[in-house]
């Protein structure tokens, strides 16, 4: 196994063992890996070193007669690095769902959790807004803080079933894709072989306390700068209110059914800019 060539070779291996079948249905679904059975009959995992001297574990691949031919070895999808299987992630959208294999690493997942707050901020706070079925949803889905995918991200893929309800499509047909959570974000610890959670809070976001100061301030936002421009008077305001509150957006809102952020929305007033 030490003498593969590789990308991400490891040496002084310590221990084999077999590919728990758990670990092997959830890698075989990956794009990348190709021959390993949902079973893992077909894979060992050999425990040793990197090149940097941490720990590392590659899932070997054996032929029919149990030979060892190959590694199991994907590439990183923002870092472009060849890595082992062990050290990409694993979540989930749903509690007590499934669990689904991440296309990054867990430095890059790490480093995209410290940005994705922004861009999350900036999308629901853009005036004048794109799309108000959008963001009628967005809305509705109260304070986006801890990790999240969309249907058109290949970082937490969504089976296709899933998309649909997490896809807007717009009056001009283009598509807007609504932020899911994560619910459970976990790492293989090759020592004690078992899985540790990962934390998926985006950095920036508002504390728990805080989420409904920042909601609201959110909703004043968009409905003092609906146009674009700050309003200038009380018919401005006025007319920013319904411009948001139209039928496109109510109908958003019903589809998805009232909840405390949605009272929020139709409660905040704008205010005039001085």
């Amino acid at each position: 196994m030490q003498n593969f060539e590789s990308e991400n070779p490891i040496s002084a291996v310590t221990h084999v063992y077999k590919l728990e079948p758990g670990r092997a249905s959830r890698y075989a679904k990956m794009a990348d890996v190709e021959g390993m059975k949902l079973d893992g009959s077909n894979a060992v995992c050999a425990v040793g070193t990197d090149e940097y001297d941490d720990p590392a574990e590659m899932v070997v691949r054996l032929s029919d007669d149990g030979e060892p031919v190959g590694a199991w070895q994907i590439e990183d999808c923002i870092m472009m690095e060849t890595m082992n299987l062990h050290a990409f992630p694993e979540f989930q959208f749903e509690e007590g769902g499934p669990w689904g294999m991440c296309t990054a690493g867990v430095e890059s997942l790490q480093q995209w959790r410290d940005s994705s707050f922004k861009l999350y901020e900036k999308s629901v706070r853009k005036t004048p807004p794109e799309c108000l079925a959008s963001l009628g949803r967005m809305l509705h889905l109260g304070p986006v803080t801890q990790l999240y995918g969309r249907a058109n991200d290949t970082l937490f893929p969504m089976i296709d079933e899933e998309k649909k309800d997490w896809t807007v499509v717009r009056g001009d047909g283009k598509k807007t894709y609504l932020p899911r959570r994560l619910t459970g974000l976990r790492m293989w610890d090759i020592a004690a072989r078992q899985y540790t959670p990962i934390d998926m809070r985006l950095k920036g976001a508002p504390a728990a306390a805080d989420e409904e100061t920042w909601f609201v301030a959110v909703v004043k936002h968009l409905k003092s700068n609906f146009q674009g421009s700050p309003a200038c008077d009380k018919a401005f305001l006025e007319q920013n209110e319904r411009d948001l509150l139209c039928e496109t957006f109510r109908d958003a809102v019903k589809t998805a059914g009232a909840n405390k952020w949605t009272d929020l929305v139709f409660s905040t007033k704008g205010e005039i800019q001085k």
